[in-house]
């Protein structure tokens, strides 16, 4: 639900922001501010050499609850006029988007805010992690068990059908819907 008109969206608070049409924007939730330990730990198996662990701090911020869906990025498309890029085949309406470039993502920002008058724009490298890390210190936010991923995330599992990286499967061979 939207904050009361006047009031700030309070940490953890989930809130939609009104497009000019009347429609609402993507689901945002409200991330607070902290410090936290960024990069892999020294233990972690698979870990680059440029992960290296270092304290970093973040203001409070908001990002997307989910990825952003086809269902969002078709309507900015239909919006401005753009191509809506291509999806594989594996469907579109609540599954990710895929296709869109760094450029594609800013232009989509600076469309929402246009929108809403208020300010998007594409995370820091620092607040994604700090966000995807959900408070937590090991390799996975859900803990140490990567083949327990397909309960948490949409991965490349036995679903598959080729070498998994993950031994669970999820169901979808593709991107799954949010």
């Amino acid at each position: 639900e939207a904050p009361a008109v006047g009031s700030r969206p309070q940490a953890g608070q989930v809130f939609r922001d009104t497009l000019s049409d009347g429609t609402r924007g993507p689901a945002m939730v409200v991330i607070p501010g902290g410090d936290f330990q960024m990069g892999s730990p020294l233990n972690e198996p698979g870990r680059d050499s440029n992960e290296r662990p270092h304290r970093v701090h973040v203001d409070g911020f908001a990002i997307g609850q989910y990825e952003v869906t086809f269902a969002d990025y078709d309507r900015f498309c239909e919006a401005t006029g753009r191509s809506k890029p291509k999806d594989e085949g594996w469907g579109r309406g609540t599954r990710p988007v895929i296709h869109v470039s760094w450029s594609d993502a800013v232009a989509y920002t600076e469309w929402l805010t246009e929108q809403t008058g208020q300010a998007y724009r594409l995370p820091t490298e620092a607040e994604w992690e700090y966000a995807a890390r959900a408070g937590t210190t090991g390799a996975r936010y859900w803990g140490e068990d990567p083949n327990q991923a397909c309960g948490y995330a949409n991965v490349a599992d036995q679903t598959l059908g080729w070498t998994p990286m993950h031994e669970c499967r999820d169901g979808y061979s593709h991107t799954a819907p949010v």
